[in-house]
């Protein structure tokens, strides 16, 4: 289940929607979600799923960073303290890109998580993206 009305849509001159904006959403909606993952997806999905819509609500993230933690979690078999550490991450490596001026090179590391990311025969997570990450990296530092 995805929250449809968080938009990935980029701002003026390409760069991110404020983070206002993804915390706009009324409490009716968060309760209704809540409610209805807990039913359909049992305590583990739905400890996932109330990490996201947290991170909808308080911080940068957005639905591309949640589903990368999905698909690492499902493929590691995260716990809800692990699956917040990796949406905290993505917040964290997005502040300091925001900061630095380098939106557009962490855009494009999520963008190459995205396409290439790949759960291995041992239950490992795996991306293509060392070019990406040091791109980002250097900018970064």
């Amino acid at each position: 289940m995805r929250a449809t009305w968080v938009s990935r849509a980029p701002a003026e001159g390409g760069k991110r929607a404020n983070a206002a904006h993804r915390r706009s959403a009324p409490s009716e909606l968060f309760i209704a979600l809540e409610q209805r993952t807990r039913d359909n997806l049992g305590p583990m999905k739905a400890s996932h799923m109330i990490l996201a819509l947290a991170c909808l609500f308080t911080a940068a993230c957005s639905p591309l960073e949640d589903d990368l933690c999905d698909y690492k979690c499902d493929c590691e078999g995260c716990s809800d303290r692990e699956y917040g550490d990796c949406l905290d991450r993505y917040d964290d490596r997005y502040v300091d890109a925001d900061r630095r001026g380098c939106v557009d090179q962490y855009d494009a590391l999520l963008a190459c998580e995205d396409d290439t990311g790949i759960c291995n025969r041992d239950d490992k997570w795996s991306t293509s993206c060392k070019p990406e990450k040091d791109a980002l990296d250097r900018c970064i530092d």
